[in-house]
């Protein structure tokens, strides 16, 4: 593995060969991470430096390094060890300034909205980041759907939430060339059991060297009360869950109230009604749920290089593939949402995360129990 570095700008300043060791997590919603360790020698401590961008030689994936640490490991050898992140990280460094409360975009406009009114096309020049573009993409059918986002929140947040409701990703190719980012939200590509190119994992199958369920209810919550700046105003979030079935979180949200200050303009007041600020307090615990309080169910697995089923070729982030252990009887159609690759003297070792299906994972696990009980 060769690892090219390149500055801010994309300027090519070197090469790193001299690898101890190497993970390169690849996301499909979220932003990507790369764990490198390296000796220490004065060319390797030039190039990795915090801010410049590191790519595999030959790929098209760049990361930003993020955090570096100089250190003497147990064998006595000097090491720089340097965490980057992919570039979906720099939505996290601007908030959405206008806010959005509208009907009339689809998750995947949703998207774009956010992306270029922050990112590329900001009414304020500074706020633009140079050298990232947008994928020009025809529309997904996707209906329409009733969204709200307060004014300066997270971009990074706002566009994750929008591709985990809507099974969509983001994928950045980034031309070494041209030093051009080009960001492109997608939808999941269907290679289950059922398309005309399926891509199926199994531990039988030969395609998995092994594989892990996790269903775990320890940080779960189904119902929040949601209690906002006026006194009375209280909204029960998923009130239909009962008995042992219904977890319950307090969720504080003061700033939802009758009346407020326009953040733009301190001398103008803004008056909601008691149905806005209540929409408003629902949509909150609602956020609250997801981002804090989900149920954690992953399946993992390792995939098996000598397979017939090869990595960038029959399988890759964002794909909707088939997963299957004929053991447990379980099947699941799954979008592949994270892949690790692991560089060490040993070779390479690829580790796949399945995100989704999991309602049907739940239930083919609990069939499996009740069929060995």
């Amino acid at each position: 593995m060769i690892i090219v570095v390149y500055s801010p700008t994309m300027l090519r300043q070197g090469f790193v060969e001299d690898i101890i060791s190497c993970s390169w997590i690849r996301r499909f919603r979220t932003a990507g991470e790369c764990n490198l360790q390296v000796p220490f020698r004065a060319e390797n401590e030039e190039l990795l430096r915090v801010g410049n961008i590191v790519m595999q030689l030959g790929g098209r994936e760049a990361m930003q390094i993020v955090y570096r640490k100089l250190e003497k490991n147990s064998t006595n050898m000097d090491t720089i060890s340097i965490r980057a992140t992919s570039l979906f990280a720099w939505t996290g460094q601007r908030v959405n300034i206008a806010g959005l409360d509208s009907d009339k975009y689809t998750p995947q406009g949703i998207i774009q909205k956010l992306f270029r009114e922050n990112v590329t096309a900001s009414s304020v020049a500074a706020r633009r980041i140079p050298n990232v573009v947008l994928r020009s993409r025809s529309a997904y059918s996707q209906t329409a759907v009733d969204y709200s986002a307060e004014p300066y929140s997270e971009l990074q947040g706002l566009i994750e939430e929008q591709l985990e409701d809507s099974d969509m990703g983001c994928l950045i190719d980034t031309d070494p060339d041209t030093g051009i980012h080009t960001f492109d939200f997608v939808e999941a590509t269907d290679k289950t059991e059922t398309a005309p190119i399926p891509c199926i994992f199994s531990v039988e199958f030969g395609s998995l060297g092994a594989q892990n369920f996790v269903y775990s209810v320890e940080n779960y919550k189904s119902t929040a009360y949601v209690q906002g700046g006026d006194e009375g105003i209280v909204e029960v979030v998923n009130n239909n869950y009962s008995g042992l079935e219904r977890f319950e979180v307090g969720v504080s949200a003061s700033d939802i109230q009758l009346e407020s200050t326009n953040p733009d303009n301190p001398e103008e007041t803004i008056t909601l009604t008691e149905a806005q600020v209540r929409s408003k307090l629902q949509k909150r615990g609602k956020d609250e749920l997801k981002k804090s309080y989900q149920l954690e169910q992953t399946f993992e697995g390792t995939a098996n290089q000598i397979s017939a089923l090869q990595y960038k070729i029959d399988y890759d982030i964002g794909d909707r593939v088939t997963c299957i252990c004929t053991n447990w009887n379980v099947k699941v159609d799954a979008t592949i949402t994270q892949i690790t690759e692991t560089y060490s003297p040993t070779g390479l070792t690829i580790a796949v995360v399945f995100g989704d299906g999991t309602p049907t994972l739940k239930g083919a696990i609990m069939a499996a129990i009740k069929t060995r009980s």
